[in-house]
């Protein structure tokens, strides 16, 4: 069995041959086509990767910004929740720091929602002692 190797002396052979009438025309078409179709999956294979990776890249640049941007995010929330800001914006709305005469424990669970919610107060004052400030004004 003979080995197939298409060179380009070879195609040309292949030309002459179907030039000279001993291949037949059905024949040389067939052929042609089988090249032109592989040198069409070729190109279109080629272009396919080349939009596949300057997509890749693009979504690359993507993640390495909003990375960034989170760590900006991240810092500047540091920097708004620090206690040197907090606290001069507490004051300025009436509050002071609490003392640990005025830290009440309290405790209730929201699991089962078929139970009575806390009232609405109870809910502002746990979240004015996990914020460590309590009012000045006296609501008794």
């Amino acid at each position: 069995m003979k080995k197939l190797n298409l060179s380009g002396n070879d195609f040309s052979i292949i030309v002459k041959r179907a030039l000279e009438g001993k291949i037949s025309p059905v024949s040389f078409v067939l052929v042609l086509g089988f090249f032109a179709s592989t040198l069409l999956l070729y190109i279109s294979l080629h272009v396919y990767f080349l939009d596949l990776s300057q997509r890749i890249e693009a979504d690359r640049l993507k993640a390495n910004r909003l990375m960034n941007e989170k760590l900006y995010l991240s810092s500047e929330y540091d920097r708004l929740t620090s206690p040197e800001k907090i606290i001069p914006v507490a004051v300025s709305y009436g509050l002071k720091p609490a003392g640990p005469e005025n830290i009440k424990r309290v405790a209730f669970s929201r699991k089962n929602s078929s139970r009575r919610r806390a009232p609405r107060r109870l809910d502002s004052e746990i979240r004015f002692v996990q914020a460590g400030v309590i009012s000045i004004r006296d609501e008794r």
